[in-house]
């Protein structure tokens, strides 16, 4: 097992993207399959890597599965799609949350008045621009359209 030492250094806060991780993944894997005294450790594999310690700490565990051997014998490994598709999940958790999430009267309202009361949602954001009905959260026309467009109101 023969390693080239790097020396690249990442900028703070860069993210590993899955070409990297399919590099750690298999250092790990010639790491378990090398004698016990011939084994790098995680300082030594961050270094390999050109990541700090608790990048590599938090990325193993993000990718954590446990395989077995060729006897049946159970070992914790790290898997590249495993990490890649955690990564990827709590991504798409990230940003701002819906502004209509927390008003579910006005949600109602919305709803009440598309469905039954066949207002488009221009109207229904009109009407409330006039100030006939009061709730916590105001949004716009083009809010709503998004909302209608995503899903997150069933009209």
């Amino acid at each position: 097992m023969s390693y080239v030492h790097c020396t690249r250094r990442r900028r703070k806060g860069k993210h590993l993207d899955y070409a990297e991780r399919q590099e750690l993944e298999w250092l790990v894997r010639e790491n378990h399959e090398a004698a016990k005294s011939k084994r790098k450790t995680q300082k030594q594999l961050a270094q390999l890597l050109g990541v700090s310690e608790a990048t590599l700490s938090r990325e193993l565990k993000r990718g954590r599965v446990v395989l077995r051997d060729s006897d049946w014998r159970e070992y914790v490994s790290y898997s590249a799609d495993v990490a890649q598709a955690d990564y990827d999940r709590k991504a798409t958790l990230k940003g701002p949350g819906l502004k209509i999430g927390n008003d579910h009267a006005l949600a109602k309202h919305i709803e009440q008045k598309i469905l039954q009361e066949k207002y488009s949602p221009d109207a229904v954001i009109m009407e409330l621009r006039a100030g006939k009905y009061s709730f916590k959260t105001s949004i716009c026309t083009r809010t709503l359209y998004n909302y209608i467009d995503q899903g997150s109101l069933p009209i």
